[in-house]
């Protein structure tokens, strides 16, 4: 069953708190064969495509683009359509702006499940933001790691992005480096997907590219 989850993020704690660099570490050469893999390529591959008062998601140009409201500080996300719950996963993605302002945010989450939905997510935005965060039954946001001095070195031309939940350690890479890594035990299964969202200004569009799932 393919879900999505458009609502009005009302925190200002991802619009307003300043970013933080971490050491850069690099990640794992070794990759594994994917639980589940889309390069978008196929129009027919079962992601959500719609239009309506929550956002637009499509394919476009050989990827999939998620648009949230054009209200300020909303959100969209959708889950992958192989609909599979996982414990420890690797959630994989390339990204980038295609129109909007730079202060915007997206990126993947782990462990989605419930209703209303809870997940981990790990997002960046155009202007060096990042964090991991907790979505909470009660419709809270935690922030886990990241936000706090420096931001990140963003490439307008799109970003490579890595999300680890495993156990309770939850890491994000960009680019290749280790940019953010907390731990939290409260979520330990769920689906894999993608999120954008606005902040001050409304009309952000992220193509998302090569999205897949590893089983560490």
């Amino acid at each position: 069953m393919l879900k999505y989850w458009p609502v009005l993020l009302t925190l200002t704690l991802a619009a307003c708190a300043p970013a933080v660099q971490a050491s850069p570490t690099a990640e794992p050469t070794a990759t594994p064969q994917p639980a589940f893999f889309d390069d978008f390529e196929d129009p027919n591959s079962g992601w959500f495509v719609g239009l309506d008062e929550f956002g637009e998601a499509r394919y476009q140009d050989g990827g999939y683009l998620i648009a949230p409201p054009t209200d300020s500080g909303s959100w969209s996300s959708t889950d992958s359509p192989n609909d599979e719950s996982f414990s420890d996963m690797r959630v994989e993605v390339d990204a980038r702006k295609v129109a909007g302002p730079d202060e915007n945010e997206y990126g993947v989450y782990c462990r989605l499940s419930g209703e209303p939905a809870t997940f981990y997510l790990g997002l960046i935005g155009n202007d060096g933001f990042y964090g991991i965060y907790e979505r909470t039954a009660d419709d809270e946001w935690l922030l886990i790691e990241g936000a706090e001095d420096e931001p990140i070195e963003i490439n307008a031309a799109g970003n490579h992005m890595r999300m680890d939940c495993i156990g309770s350690t939850i890491s994000l890479y960009v680019n290749g480096d280790l940019v953010a890594e907390g731990s939290d035990d409260s979520l330990t299964r769920g689906e894999a997907g993608l999120y954008t969202g606005t902040l001050d200004e409304p009309g952000v569009e992220i193509l998302f590219d090569n999205f897949a799932v590893y089983l560490p």
